[in-house]
């Protein structure tokens, strides 16, 4: 009799546990999904998790595209009002008494006409306020086919332009019909969310101090001072890198490019530019830097300014001595800059973040010790004013040339190369809003 009720009882208590595992377990698993979800999104979207600025249900794997109510954009735009600190953010009525919000009823769908509108009156708000710098005269008005603002609007735009938080797509168009979704929400109000931060941080501390401003570093960490050395010789000339550093993120070809190149250019050291752009020219360069690149730029950077002594031993076992990401491997490591690991894998084609390429390029600027700046231009007579040009880098095979930089002309002179970088960036610009897929983004 004992024995039934105890087998009984067991059977009771692995049943109770059964079940009790099975909701738990879908629970831990819808947890788990959420978090992976949350963790292949763009930065946008997880920072605007963060900040809380739409429910739970906004940020699901479908959940992110469907249209926005006009509540939830109310109260999205209500959160980063406050957040910035702005005085007539404590009701929603408020905000509707000052023109920010339009009066809508709490179901209503928000079209992307209304959701910019309402942005440029929060920019303009932030002016008014003084959350934001007094914008500065445009040196042109971007026109769209699908939209004309206000003249009232214009300087709001042209900011929002400037900083990158509208973008328009490839056909000059706006798409001002369509409805806006919690992604396109998110992205447009975090973006001017950071823009805000930075401006505020850029206030805080003099900027020629401290270089550029980026909201997840802070004064004390270990990159602010090879950032102020970048800064200090020319690095961000070209490179934008954002409000936000994302450190261990992968960087772009061309912007580890323009990194070296607005070096170069401030020191007015247009040989090695052809150098650099070789290896451009040879990838696609919306692809992340690889460690082999990296190589290959730092080098040209260095024999800018100083010449390696000969290195004996070659320090690298994956890499040919005589190939090109050797030979400018090599180089480095003649000056004491190694790089890969320590068992002497330089794993040229592994992809590195933007920690390791600010920390290899401040390297190479303490061994190369103070970049001088460029000489003044002088006049030369009218009969001697001949334009010597550096002699082009080995042509790159045609196969191997990026349909991106195949037609390019190799720079002559720091201007020609400041004028190809610019060009080059819209290409990049235009290639991804081809291909959303490579990096999500608010294409307005």
């Amino acid at each position: 009799m004992n024995a039934g009720k105890k087998q009984f009882l067991a059977g009771a208590l692995a049943g109770l546990l059964l079940v009790a595992l099975t909701i738990d377990g879908r629970t831990l698993v819808a947890a788990v999904s959420q978090t992976l979800t949350l963790a292949q999104m763009p930065p946008e979207i997880r920072q605007g998790y963060d900040l809380g600025l739409l429910p739970p249900a906004a940020f699901t794997a479908t959940g992110w595209k469907e249209e926005i109510t006009s509540q939830n954009f109310r109260l999205a735009v209500q959160k980063i009002l406050q957040q910035a600190g702005s005085p007539i953010a404590g009701r929603l009525a408020d905000l509707v008494q000052a023109g920010i919000l339009p009066r809508q009823p709490n179901q209503a769908i928000v079209l992307r006409r209304e959701a910019f509108e309402t942005v440029f009156r929060m920019v303009i708000h932030f002016w008014n306020e003084g959350i934001l710098a007094p914008p500065s005269p445009a040196a042109g008005r971007r026109r769209f086919s699908d939209y004309t603002p206000r003249r009232a609007y214009r300087p709001a735009l042209a900011w929002l332009l400037k900083h990158e938080v509208i973008r328009g797509y490839e056909d000059g168009r706006l798409r001002v019909r369509r409805p806006l979704t919690n992604r396109d929400c998110l992205y447009l109000l975090v973006r001017l969310h950071e823009q805000v931060m930075a401006n505020r941080l850029a206030a805080d501390r003099d900027q020629a101090e401290r270089g550029p401003a980026f909201l997840d570093l802070s004064t004390e960490s270990w990159l602010t001072e090879p950032i102020r050395r970048l800064e200090a010789a020319g690095a961000f000339s070209f490179t934008r890198l954002g409000p936000r550093l994302d450190g261990d993120r992968p960087m772009g070809l061309a912007d580890t490019a323009g990194l070296v190149s607005g070096i170069l250019t401030r020191a007015d050291r247009p040989a090695p530019l052809a150098a650099v752009q070789q290896v451009v020219g040879e990838g696609p360069a919306v692809r992340s830097t690889t460690r082999g690149q990296l190589a290959r730029l730092t080098a040209a950077l260095v024999d800018a300014f100083v010449e390696p002594p000969p290195l004996e031993e070659f320090p690298y076992t994956d890499v040919r001595p005589d190939s090109p990401t050797g030979r400018a491997a090599r180089r480095l490591a003649a000056i004491g800059l190694r790089m890969g690991y320590p068992t002497g894998r330089l794993a040229p084609d592994e992809a590195v973040t933007r920690y390791e390429i600010i920390g290899t390029l401040n390297a190479a600027l303490r061994l190369i010790g103070p970049v001088p700046p460029a000489p003044a231009p002088t006049a030369a007579p009218a009969e001697e004013a001949v334009t010597t040009a550096p002699p082009p880098a080995d042509p790159v095979p045609p196969s191997t040339v990026a349909d991106l930089v195949a037609d390019e002309p190799l720079p002559r002179s720091t201007e020609d190369f400041a004028r190809l970088m610019r060009a080059r960036q819209q290409k990049i610009r235009a290639l991804l809003e081809r291909n959303p897929t490579r990096r999500p983004r608010f294409a307005d």
